[in-house]
This record gives C-alpha cells, structure tokens and sequence, in this order.
C-alpha cells in the first residue's frame, strides 16, 4: 500500500543507505523485500542528489590525504612498521613528536584556510539540510508481517514506512 510519508532528509540518507547495502534475511517476506526495494529505487534521486552536492572536492580530499600523512609520519609503529590504529582513522601518537605533529598541522590548516572554512560551511548547510522535513510516497509495511528476529538497525531505519494497525 503506498503512503506519503513525511520524513526528514536525514532519515532518508539512512534509509537509502541502508536499502542499498540490504542483504535479504531467509525469513523476510517478500512484502518486505518488495518495500526495501520499493524505497531504494524512489529514494535514490534524492539521496544521490545530496551525496553529490556535498561531496568533498578533489582538493579538499588532497588537503585530508595530506593531513593524514603528517598524522602517520608522527604515530607510533608497531614491529612490522606500520601505524598503530586505535581506531579507524585514529592514530597512537607518542607524546615525544606530538608537539612537532601539531606544529606541522598547524601549518598545513594555515595554508588551506580557505579550503578548510569553504568545507565547513559546506558541512553547516549539509548539517541543515538534512534537518529539513520532505515527503514522499513509499510503500508501507505492516508490523504484523515483520519476522520476530528482524534486526534493531532495520526497526530504527524502516520506522517510518511501518504501520501498526
């Protein structure tokens, strides 16, 4: 059954997203994957439409990938030479070169200011963007015909085209 659904652009980047990356569950229903489907195709324009607009520039891009080697040029290494990661993205940096570390990305932000501000106001509007409501017509699933083992990710992305009667 299609309905219009009002939903803010944010939740639809989600939604998108994860309709995209959808991997069909054995239990799902073909009413689910139907809607899943459904969503992604009629998401899509819009959702694309946002990436693109926001996208970091070729320069920008080189301005992080710079950043990033000053950033493992600095960290720690582990016995096969390699930076240690204590996340993704997140180097151990020793505290002896931490100040020659932040020296030469100080450096680096001066000489790309420009770069840098134009980003994050790029990232502001984003940021505002997606707080924006929109509406569009998607197909609705019924609570009652989503499987008891359904994962929370598919709750939480899908709440809005789920129907409790």
């Amino acid at each position: 059954m299609l309905k219009t659904i009002e939903m803010k652009k944010s939740e639809m980047i989600d939604m998108y997203v994860y309709c995209s990356a959808y991997k069909a569950d054995p239990s799902h229903t073909k009413n689910i994957k139907y809607c899943v489907t459904f969503a992604k195709k009629k998401l899509e324009p819009d959702a694309t439409s946002l990436i693109e607009t926001y996208k970091a520039t070729e320069e920008y891009n080189n301005y992080e990938n710079e950043r990033t080697e000053i950033v493992i040029k600095y960290a720690e290494k582990d016995e096969n030479g390699n930076p240690i990661e204590i996340q993704s993205g997140v180097y151990k940096i020793n505290k002896e070169v931490i100040d020659d570390a932040k020296a030469e990305i100080a450096a680096l932000e001066v000489t790309n200011k420009a770069l840098i501000d134009e980003r994050q106001k790029d990232l502001a509007e984003l940021d505002e963007k997606l707080k924006e409501k929109m509406e569009i017509e998607l197909e609705v699933l019924d609570y009652n015909t989503i499987p008891e083992d359904v994962d929370e990710e598919f709750l939480r992305v899908m709440f809005p085209i789920i129907i409790k009667e």
